[in-house]
């Protein structure tokens, strides 16, 4: 089920409500991770150089002082190849664990490592704080117990 049956909010108690919410985000956030790593594939990143290309127009645009500039010219360049099949199987990896509601811890945690990634690589904006809200709140939601139970009747059955 990768949307949510018809709803009936007039019924539902407020935190039903926001169970909802949440899975479907997940579902949404899961089909753009799904829909990058398919791309990639796509623009021929994993037996190309065409990730190598991508940081190096990338390192011409951002100051030679900062994190990213270090970043790609020691630990992305020169492995370009190998971190272009852990992104593209990763993303790809985590989209699916999103819509089919499996692997939670798994797939929050990757989600979140590989968001880290792209903004230390320069490619750093105000919407990628929001990439990262997700993953965190779903992880934070996890520890409660009341919302882990009812998040378990939607993940992982």
């Amino acid at each position: 089920m990768i949307f949510p049956k018809h709803i009936n909010f007039r019924l539902m108690q407020r935190d039903e409500i926001f169970i909802e919410l949440v899975h479907l985000m997940s579902k949404l956030y899961g089909w753009y991770f799904l829909l990058a790593g398919i791309f990639k594939i796509f623009i021929g990143v994993l037996f190309t150089n065409t990730l190598k290309e991508m940081f190096m127009e990338r390192l011409l645009e951002i100051p030679p002082n900062s994190i990213g500039h270090t970043y790609l010219s020691v630990f992305a360049i020169p492995f370009s190849l190998p971190i272009a099949w852990i992104l593209t199987i990763g993303e790809i990896n985590i989209g699916l664990c999103f819509i089919k509601s499996t692997n939670f811890l798994y797939s929050n945690l990757a989600a979140i490592f590989i968001i880290i990634n792209i903004g230390l690589g320069g490619y750093f904006s105000p919407t990628l704080l929001l990439f990262l809200f997700l993953p965190i709140l779903l992880l934070m939601l996890r520890v409660s117990h009341k919302f882990h139970h009812a998040m378990r009747a939607k993940f992982y059955f």
